[in-house]
């Protein structure tokens, strides 16, 4: 059931959808008119003119490139415009090109989607009632940018994977085929199979493997971080440069390791060494900072309530041997690894 613009409630059968979006469109192309002042956009308009008197013709594609108009100048569109709720309502599948502030508000309204971390219109999620991670992706015509929207979607991939998703949980849903399939793979690690009703559905063994360790209480632990994902997840489009970092690093000791971590962190997140640095120093922070930071928590952690190798640990947190591991853990604790293992009750955790 939606609520029309003359006041009453109809279903939604095909006449109804049908005289939706011939309104839509002719008040959103009467709203742009507005804005012809705009450098580029009357000439924009112009292309659409002669659609405007054939509007009982208009086609979904003819609709998408208008709303590609209002995405491309970021025009605010009216807030709480009737037209506009019915359109996010009604057609969700345009909503997401609507990356106005206004638009996007109403799309958090009615669609109940949110844009994932610096994606603007390309990308969003939302949770499904049956507790699914549903990502929605646009895409442009013509050439995709690596790194831009493929991109996003390999940082999603990887922060489902690090809050230990289950692979059914992580779908992406998308009103065009992803190009570059093969690319998104090898820089996520993250399989992707065809699904019903256009879906993709992205396969992550390591959230699986997390929660195979034979020890019942690492296993008691892990299962508590993965009632807790997807509220953690609903925080993913807040992340700071920060936050990001920490993210990936995450992901690197448990798929890859360490060493070398400013190079891999930079061609994960397509940044150059200078941008990086710049964004860490706008919130106080240095990369080596936040490695070492890392390192610090996750060594005592894992020491703590693990019984993985010397061996095994330093190779992934990046450490060149197990003595040099030894050394930061007495320099960073005052304890050899041995000493913080043997110092922990195993029933610690058991109390978290």
């Amino acid at each position: 059931m939606v609520w029309t613009p003359i006041g009453y409630q109809t279903m939604l059968n095909k006449t109804s959808m049908k005289y939706i979006h011939q309104h839509v469109y002719t008040r959103l192309y009467t709203y742009l008119a507005q804005h012809r002042h705009i450098k580029g956009l009357s000439e924009e308009l112009s292309k659409l003119n002669h659609r405007l008197d054939k509007v009982a013709h208009v086609s979904e594609k003819h609709f998408q490139e208008l709303c590609y108009i209002v995405a491309k100048y970021e025009i605010p569109l009216p807030a709480h415009d009737i037209s506009t709720s019915e359109l996010l309502e009604t057609y969700p599948e345009f909503a997401y090109v609507l990356n106005a502030p206004n638009a996007t508000e109403a799309i958090h309204r009615h669609v109940q989607f949110k844009p994932i971390m610096g994606s603007r219109d390309r990308l969003y999620y939302r949770i499904a009632p049956q507790g699914d991670v549903v990502v929605h992706y646009v895409q442009d015509e013509g050439v995709v940018d690596i790194y831009g929207p493929i991109l996003n979607l390999c940082l999603v991939a990887k922060a489902l994977t690090t809050l230990s998703l289950p692979p059914d949980s992580m779908r992406i849903q998308s009103n065009k085929f992803i190009p570059n399939i093969k690319d998104f793979e090898q820089t996520s690690g993250v399989i992707i199979e065809a699904g019903e009703q256009n879906q993709l559905i992205l396969k992550a063994p390591y959230a699986q493997q997390q929660l195979e360790t034979n020890n019942p209480l690492l296993d008691q632990h892990l299962n508590q971080r993965l009632l807790t994902s997807l509220a953690q997840l609903e925080s993913l489009n807040d992340l700071n440069t920060t936050e990001l970092v920490m993210l990936t690093l995450e992901r690197l000791y448990h798929h890859d390791s360490l060493m070398h971590a400013s190079s891999k962190i930079l061609n994960q997140m397509g940044y150059s060494r200078w941008t990086l640095a710049r964004k860490l120093k706008q919130e106080g922070q240095t990369f080596d900072q936040l490695l070492n930071q890392f390192k610090q928590k996750k060594c005592y952690e894992v020491l703590s309530y693990t019984s993985i190798p010397l061996v095994a640990l330093s190779e992934r947190l990046g450490f060149q041997s197990q003595s040099s591991l030894n050394r930061f853990t007495v320099r960073t604790f005052g304890l050899s690894p041995m000493e913080i293992r043997s110092k922990i009750n195993k029933t610690e955790l058991t109390e978290r």
